[in-house]
């Protein structure tokens, strides 16, 4: 008896192993070959072509209608033809990597007139290096309030000068002698540079407390002893915003025409709408006129900027700052840079 159960239990093994042999997972009616494309690491100036394969296992001849990609970095490079049932046809894609960093995954969805597979779905991957030895080209806060524990972080890892040194780092802003950020330099190995992993100095700036309020611009001077970059200058941009809020926080006036009337203006305004008042606008420019309209009594102004109407002006570029004096006493004191162009006289 024994043995005659084993017996019995061993037959039923193979007829189960034999009808897992015959079940056959049932295809996709509108195939995609591979399910998914993965591109590997790539540097973040190379843009990749590649293709997808759809097949149509449908009894009817299927048309793509329309496709749609989930990132203006992925462009379709071809028309769609109606596919024969049994045939095939590919799905050429280019993707531009360019401004993205990191592993992301993005899908395209191709919308087919077959019933059973209205919507197909052809997902591919890639991994985004920084190409060079710069992970950023510019240093930008952004908008933040003053007081928060405000940093931006950029890392410089020469592929062929691992025993490099940062010697000094430089915060240079448009006003000399205000000490804004704090620097941190440590040394680090860095995976994020093509084509792999190497040694970088992760420098790290941070917001003060005390920080200025209004926008910061200048450059940030790495000195260092690698052959051919021992000076490394990176634009660094910050908005240090307050309780008086200012829109925009900068005046343009570009391609200004001797004797034309220019106006620009910039709203000034209490962000909690506590009462405020404008005392008096002072401008390092000469030939700029200001005024002031208010808007809110005593919460929200328009200041005026105008070029003077005696004014003589010599063509180019010029640069300079506006200073609004206020009674509220947290921000008494606000500077809008102004950047503008003359142009020439037009001649008679």
């Amino acid at each position: 008896m024994k043995i005659l159960g084993i017996l019995l239990m061993s037959l039923g093994l193979i007829l189960v192993w034999s009808h897992a042999q015959e079940t056959v997972v049932p295809k996709a009616i509108i195939e995609v070959q591979p399910d998914v494309y993965h591109i590997g690491k790539i540097p973040d100036s190379q843009i990749v072509s590649f293709a997808f394969t759809l097949v149509n296992h449908s009894s009817q001849k299927m048309k793509i209608e329309r496709v749609t990609v989930s990132c203006g970095c992925t462009v379709l490079e071809q028309n769609f033809q109606e596919v024969e049932p049994g045939q095939s046809t590919q799905l050429n894609v280019k993707f531009d990597p360019k401004g993205r960093r990191g592993y992301a995954r993005w899908e395209i969805l191709v919308f087919t007139n077959v019933p059973q597979a209205p919507i197909v779905m052809a997902p591919f991957d890639v991994e985004i290096l920084k190409e060079g030895m710069l992970s950023h080209e510019v240093v930008s806060f952004g908008e933040f309030q003053r007081g928060l524990p405000v940093e931006c972080d950029f890392w410089i890892a020469p592929a062929n000068t691992p025993d490099f040194k940062i010697e000094a780092v430089e915060v240079i802003l448009g006003e000399p002698g205000i000490s804004s950020f704090d620097v941190q330099i440590t040394s680090e190995i860095c995976e994020d540079f093509y084509p792999g992993t190497r040694k970088a100095a992760h420098i790290k700036l941070v917001a003060k407390k005390d920080i200025p309020y209004g926008r910061h611009e200048g450059i940030v001077r790495v000195t260092t002893n690698i052959p051919g970059y021992e000076k490394i200058e990176l634009p660094i941009l910050a908005k240090v915003a307050g309780i008086i809020g200012v829109r925009p926080d900068y005046v343009r006036m570009d391609n200004i025409v001797p004797g034309e009337s220019v106006i620009r203006r910039v709203l000034v305004y209490h962000r909690e709408g506590k009462s405020f008042q404008i005392v008096k606008i002072e401008s390092t420019l000469p030939f700029l006129a200001t005024g002031v309209v208010p808007v809110l009594e005593d919460q929200y102004y328009q200041v005026l900027v105008s070029i003077k109407k005696d004014a003589v002006l010599t063509a180019g570029e010029f640069r300079g700052q506006l200073t609004i004096y206020n009674t509220s006493e947290e921000m008494p004191k606000i500077t809008i840079p102004v950047q503008g162009l003359v142009m020439e006289k037009p001649a008679k």
